[in-house]
Formats: structure tokens, sequence, C-alpha cells
């Protein structure tokens, strides 16, 4: 219990209270207490309501898209797919490298000059050979790319796992009255995956609020603040600026929202159990 305090209800209930003050995190004491001036303030910020919009783009990527993916190869690896095991371990090796390593190869490959756009020239595919890092369209979808290249992995072998725990008399029972494989896993799998969905689910959406390596590494917020994200706009205003209160205040309303989503999808996915 002194630990959890200590570690834990300390340090929140610490930084809540800092959202009230203007303070440096220069001196001891916590500076002026301004109330409610830096969430006034924070909603006013066109680079916070910037980041957040980001942050909605990657939850969407990392939910939508990437559990669709997922959840369409763990099928396949349960189908019984040729050189099922090597898949395995060749979906979860990006998952054991190191966020920064990952950052860095991919800027390599993404940049104007990088490996990609001469590959799509070489085999004459010059319309593709895009600005994907330093383009305002283009930037935060690939971000959005690498950290599914990442993670993509780890979902495919959760859902692969859940698909392992389900009775094979379910799918032989189908097969038997007669459905075909998209409907056995449209109609069978893919509900029955739901624990796995909600973990995935609110997993996806907290990691990619919280989001900071990969951006810093690619862009640095950049092109401008084309990619800013909470994460890397709360060290900016803490680290470079020196705005604790204001640092704070960002910090809570992450926390918040995390909070906020994960309880909406754990009530979504518990009322649609019980139906």
């Amino acid at each position: 219990m002194a630990l959890l305090c200590t570690f834990i209800v300390y340090p929140i209930v610490y930084n809540l209270l800092g959202g009230f003050y203007s303070w440096t995190g220069l001196t001891h004491d916590k500076g002026q207490f301004i109330g409610l001036t830096n969430y006034v303030k924070l909603f006013q910020d066109q680079k916070f309501l910037l980041s957040m919009r980001n942050a909605f783009v990657l939850i969407f990527f990392a939910t939508v898209v990437r559990m669709t993916i997922a959840v369409i190869l763990a099928h396949l690896l349960y189908s019984g797919v040729f050189g099922e095991r090597v898949f395995r371990i060749l979906f979860y090796v990006p998952v054991v490298i190191a966020p920064i390593v990952i950052g860095k190869i991919f800027s390599y490959i993404l940049q104007d000059l990088g490996s990609l756009n001469i590959i799509l020239r070489a085999i004459r595919l010059d319309f593709l050979a895009l600005p994907w890092l330093t383009s305002k369209y283009f930037a935060i979808v690939s971000i959005a790319a690498v950290d599914g290249w990442k993670w993509t992995g780890y979902c495919v072998l959760v859902y692969f796992a859940s698909l392992m725990g389900i009775s094979t008399d379910i799918f032989e029972a189908a097969t038997i009255d007669g459905a075909n494989y998209l409907q056995k896993f449209l109609r069978l799998a893919v509900p029955l995956l739901k624990s796995a969905h909600l973990t995935l689910l609110v997993l996806g959406t907290v990691g990619s609020l919280a989001m900071f390596d990969t951006v810093y590494i690619l862009t640095r917020g950049g092109p401008g603040d084309a990619t800013i994200v909470l994460s890397l706009y709360i060290w900016r205003q803490g680290f470079e600026f020196s705005r604790q209160g204001y640092t704070s205040a960002l910090s809570n309303v992450l926390l918040i929202m995390a909070l906020c989503i994960t309880i909406l999808q754990l009530r979504i996915f518990r009322r649609g159990t019980q139906v």
C-alpha cells in the first residue's frame, strides 16, 4: 500500500494539483495559483487541437485498420496455412525491436531519397514515389503505418491464441452445415473473438494516445506541426519551454481521455455480450 501511494497515487494527485498553477518547474514552490486558466488556454490552443486530431487518426489506424488485418492473418494461420510456425515467429519479430531502432530504419526507408522511393522509381512507379515524411498529408499516415508494422504481429498472436481456445467442434459443425471459409470467418470466428477485440481495442487506443518515440524519431512533429501528438506536445511544453503548470494540465487531459475512452469501450462490449 505504501508503494502504491508513493509511486502511483502521490504523482497523480501532485500532477492534478499542478494543473491549477502557473509554474516553471525551476522553483521549489508551485508558483501562482491561477485556477482553470491552463485548461481554458488549452482548449484555445491550436497545436493542442491539432494533436488531438492526429491522435484520433492514429487511433483509427491502430484499431480499425490494424485489428482488421490482424484478425484476417490470424485466421489464415489458424486454418493451417503452410509454414504457420515460421509466420508466427516472423510476425512477432517487430514487436521485440526497440521503437528507436524501428524509427531510425524507417526514417531512411521513407525519406524523399530513401530506399522505398528508389525502388518505386526503378520499377517505373514514379507516381507512387511520394514525400512520405515531409508532406503534411502523408506524414501522419506514414507514422501510423510504421506503428502498425511494429504491433500488427502482436495483434495476430493475440487473435491466434484466442482462436486456439475455441472448440473445433463449432467450426466442424458449421462445415457439415455447408458453411464456406468466409462464412465461418465472419459469422463464427469474428463474433467469438470479442474478448480479444476488447483487449486490443483498449491497448491500441491507449498506445495511440501516448505515442511518442515513433513520432519523435520520424518527424519530431513536422513538417511544421502536422504530426504533433499530445505526448510530444507535453514533452515540448515541459522540457523546452519550462511550462510545468500547463504541462500538468495537458497530462491530466490525456489521462482523463484515456480513462473515458477505455470505460466507453468496456461498456459497449459489455452490452454487446449481454445482448
